[in-house]
């Protein structure tokens, strides 16, 4: 820590992963931590199957975390913020509080411009990166039509979906027109064909 302080923001990234390493031996509780930050990110972060890759990347990704977390610390410790409070309770007090909001800030960015490339560079994380941008657009689905001697799929994709308030419920009109679901969407939505039509011969099963 005191290095941290009295080095100045111009330490090198060496030093900084040097003095890292050296408070977790010093605090075994701290080394258990970060050990526990990249168990986490090699089991459910890293994307490529081969296993040397996959320590290289999740090596990568918590060197980051840990560059990141020296950052943070050396910022709280030079503003002073804890000393303005007079006791050492309150001045550590104020110090984590700062240290859990920023970084929870920074490291869901990182985390962010992690799968990000993952997804556009390196096609990784395909579920992980679209499901945490949270489009709403882009939904696919599958239609059946089942006959006696064959099995009909259509792969149906929906560009936009309506939001929550783009739906209704039906009209006297539409219920007696045969329309049975609980809602319709208030503008006609537009699904397309994914690819053509996928059949089989004699459907083994009918459901």
């Amino acid at each position: 820590m005191t290095a941290l302080r009295d080095g100045g923001f111009g330490l090198e990234s060496t030093d900084r992963i040097y003095y890292m390493l050296a408070a977790g031996q010093a605090q075994p509780m701290f080394a258990g931590f970060a050990l526990l930050i990249w168990v986490l990110l090699y089991f459910f972060l890293a994307g490529s199957k081969r296993r040397v890759l996959r320590v290289i990347e999740a090596t990568a990704h918590w060197m980051l975390h840990m560059l990141a977390m020296s950052l943070l610390v050396q910022l709280i410790l030079l503003s002073n913020l804890g000393k303005l409070l007079g006791s050492d309770v309150f001045r550590v007090t104020a110090n984590s509080v700062a240290m859990i909001a920023m970084g929870s800030v920074v490291a869901g960015l990182i985390i962010s411009i992690y799968l990000f490339f993952g997804c556009r560079v390196f096609k990784t994380h395909a579920d992980n990166g679209f499901s945490s941008i949270r489009i709403a657009g882009y939904k696919n689905f599958l239609r059946f039509r089942i006959t006696k001697d064959s099995l009909t799929i259509y792969p149906i994709g929906l560009v936009r979906v309506p939001s929550r308030a783009g739906w209704r419920e039906p009209a006297a009109e539409e219920r007696k027109a045969g329309i049975v679901a609980g809602y319709v969407p208030r503008l006609k939505m537009k699904p397309r064909l994914i690819e053509g039509p996928m059949s089989s011969g004699r459907a083994t099963s009918r459901t």
